[in-house]
């Protein structure tokens, strides 16, 4: 999943970040 940020997060992942 591509933020509008234009950072990379993954479903599992975004959660850290």
């Amino acid at each position: 999943i591509i933020s509008s940020l234009g950072k990379i997060h993954d479903y599992c992942n975004s959660s850290t970040s």
